[in-house]
């Protein structure tokens, strides 16, 4: 299973513009033989729109164009994308994620817990509960942009079957400002958890700020792994997670047995 992160230039409010761009960067890269069936695509946090914070631009989950673009392109791809949508559901607005299966079926969403101070905060719902799926024999867990900031949310405990999660995927609209942040940060999570780590962000501007990619994919090590390609001229990481090599090195390294245990009370 490769892992994809697209580093889209997202149009302002431009829903369909969006949609047939990242459309393009992916036929592409499936044509090139970079992106083929079973593989996992990273597009950026609220992918659809930008970083919406206003109600014209949220769609109703029920009736989301942006989620059935999902749900038929990975079907018709026989991909698994995940990122995250400005949704409406119950008369709540969510910076929800959503990882969709090759089938065209939606195997987890995760509502964005650490909303942003401000507009995001005052505007959003915050989820409640970490989300951790399995996935081509690998264990996720789900980020949304400044969760990165926070390790407890992400502290890597065993689920119910006594397994550790493998892989965080983090979908962003980081700014340019703090990309020296972000590089800090997703290595520090990737070392911690000893998991990949990969961090997929956004290019382009938006009313608010300036976004210059910076997405990274690391080992456990927080060593940098992939290639970069470019589609329709957006730059793309690609890279492979290795099951043997991760699996051997928590096995000769097993630091997660010695984590301190706590209960999160927020």
């Amino acid at each position: 299973m490769r892992v994809v992160l697209i580093e889209s230039n997202i149009l302002w409010g431009d829903t369909k513009a969006n949609l047939a761009e990242n459309r393009a960067v992916i036929s592409r890269l499936v044509k090139e033989g970079e992106i083929g069936e079973r593989d996992l695509v990273l597009l950026p946090e609220c992918f659809s729109t930008g970083y919406a914070m206003s109600p014209e631009l949220v769609e109703h989950e029920d009736s989301s164009l942006a989620l059935e673009w999902l749900l038929n392109t990975a079907s018709e791809y026989k991909i698994a994308i995940f990122t995250s949508l400005a949704v409406e559901k119950g008369g709540k607005y969510y910076n929800r994620g959503y990882f969709v299966l090759p089938e065209g079926k939606i195997a987890a969403t995760y509502d964005k817990r650490h909303l942003f101070m401000g507009d995001e905060a005052g505007f959003y719902t915050a989820g409640e509960n970490i989300r951790t799926l399995d996935y081509e024999g690998w264990r996720f867990c789900l980020n949304i942009c400044y969760d990165l900031r926070f390790p407890v949310w992400s502290r890597n405990f065993k689920d119910s079957d006594g397994k550790y999660y493998d892989i965080i995927l983090n979908v962003s609209n980081w700014p340019t400002s703090r990309l020296d942040v972000s590089s800090l940060l997703t290595k520090a999570r990737a070392l911690e958890n000893q998991a990949y780590m990969f961090f997929c962000n956004r290019t382009g501007t938006d009313p608010l700020t300036v976004y210059s990619g910076g997405s990274v994919a690391v080992d456990p090590k927080g060593r940098p792994i992939g290639k970069n390609v470019m589609s329709e001229g957006v730059n793309c990481i690609i890279a492979e997670p290795d099951r043997l090599w991760h699996d051997s090195f928590r096995e000769y390294f097993p630091v997660l047995e010695d984590a301190d245990g706590f209960i999160m009370e927020k």
